[in-house]
């Protein structure tokens, strides 16, 4: 380096990368320090050192590479993975023979399997027998043709307990154009269906009601004209 660390970097900086050094042997050693551009972007420094030799000369070999590109994929990755395991909805991905890989909080949660138990699993393991089959065919068919699917199930959590979800399931298409995962996405919608359920049911209360009223209108009409006559 033709500038001292301190002219690039913090003093808690400088000594890790001041450790670094003294801490090279004949074996490479590497560390990932952050250093600040001088417009005061950050960025990371990827350091490897060795020793050239045996010598009490106490030169040191140091290759530095910048790997704020690789920093930056990790944060990313760390974002995509906080957002999806503190979602309020379900996460689950499955491979294409439909085997669970990865399942979020949510859906333990939900649905009392634990990690262990769902990875691995189909996730017809959740099915309630009240949902048709001819909609887990159209499911099928429409993820392997690279579409996607939104529907929704009644099934079944760990303890027996019938709920429902409307799902989202899409296939992850790699670069080749091939799919070898697919990725749902499902909320819990069953107190919401209770709601539609019980509104449903008052509105046919309230039609059988008028069709009741409107006929013993007409009948009293009859009668009324009959008598007339």
């Amino acid at each position: 380096f033709r500038e001292d660390p301190a002219s690039v970097c913090d003093a808690e900086t400088r000594d890790r990368f001041l450790a670094v050094l003294k801490g090279a042997s004949a074996r490479p050693g590497r560390g990932d320090i952050e250093y600040a551009r001088s417009d005061g972007a950050e960025f990371t420094l990827r350091i490897e050192t060795y020793r050239p030799g045996t010598g009490p000369d106490g030169r040191v070999c140091v290759v530095a590479k910048d790997v704020s590109g690789d920093s930056g994929t990790r944060r990313a990755l760390r974002l995509l993975t906080q957002a999806t395991e503190q979602s309020p909805v379900c996460v689950v991905i499955t491979k294409v023979d439909g085997s669970i890989e990865y399942v979020n909080r949510k859906f333990v949660e939900l649905t009392g399997y634990s990690l262990g138990e769902a990875i691995g699993k189909n996730p017809r393991m959740l099915q309630s027998g009240n949902t048709g089959r001819d909609v887990y065919r159209g499911l099928w068919e429409k993820i392997l043709s690279g579409g996607r699917w939104e529907g929704v199930f009644e099934n079944r959590k760990k303890s027996g307990e019938l709920y429902w979800e409307s799902a989202v399931i899409s296939p992850l298409v790699e670069e080749d154009g091939s799919i070898r995962h697919f990725i749902a996405v499902k909320e819990d919608i069953t107190a919401r269906k209770r709601v539609e359920d019980a509104l449903s049911e008052t509105l046919r209360d309230m039609r059988c009601l008028d069709a009741v009223k409107t006929e013993l209108q007409r009948t009293h009409g009859e009668r009324e004209f009959m008598e007339r006559v």
